[in-house]
């Protein structure tokens, strides 16, 4: 559908051109198969769904000229009305933790690496590391379990280091973007079998 409006939309750059040579160059827009947009046959509900998209979308068919108007609902109800209740009811959430008004304090992007976590890659040292990890059960930080361990982890990119925390915590980012702000402090065990 993104192809149809991408389309027309080249069609509509073009100035010097009269309006029934417009309409024809519109109405012959095909996809890569050479259907046009109202073999589709969809109306204005949401894929998937029976929530109309607009009043009285069920009975308002796609098409060429309103192909512009679909997208932007679709998207509208997706990222807006479709989660606004949900948003509302974290809104709520949050606010009896702290006051919705001091979050103004924060830019957008420190309110999300501190949620969400850092999505920069930022290289572990071995001094973080050995810092941030506990050895126990066993385990000392002169192991040489433990060594090799620090070793390889001071080693891993950003995408292995993602791996890995997924791996041990079901998180892919460090809240606070530093592995020393982990909590509980991680730890390295020693199992007997």
């Amino acid at each position: 559908i993104v192809k149809f409006a991408l389309k027309k939309d080249e069609v509509e750059k073009l100035h010097d051109l009269k309006e029934d040579e417009r309409r024809q160059l519109l109405e012959q827009i095909r996809d890569d198969e050479g259907g046009c947009i109202e073999d589709l046959c969809l109306d204005f509900i949401l894929p998937g769904t029976d929530i109309e998209l607009v009043p009285g979308g069920a009975d308002l068919l796609l098409s060429i000229q309103n192909v512009e108007e679909y997208l932007c609902a679709v998207v509208n109800y997706t990222l807006r009305e479709g989660v606004r209740k949900q948003m509302e009811a974290m809104r709520h959430g949050f606010s009896l933790v702290m006051p919705l008004s001091n979050l103004q304090l924060f830019y957008a992007s420190e309110m999300s690496e501190l949620l969400c976590g850092s999505s920069g890659y930022k290289s572990w040292s071995e001094e973080e590391l050995r810092v941030s990890l506990q050895p126990d059960h066993g385990y000392t930080s002169s192991s040489t379990a433990v060594k090799y361990l620090i070793k390889v982890m001071s080693g891993l990119d950003g995408v292995e280091q993602r791996a890995f925390l997924q791996f041990c915590d079901g998180m892919s980012s460090v809240t606070g973007g530093r592995f020393l702000l982990s909590t509980p402090t991680p730890h390295c065990r020693q199992e007997k079998c």
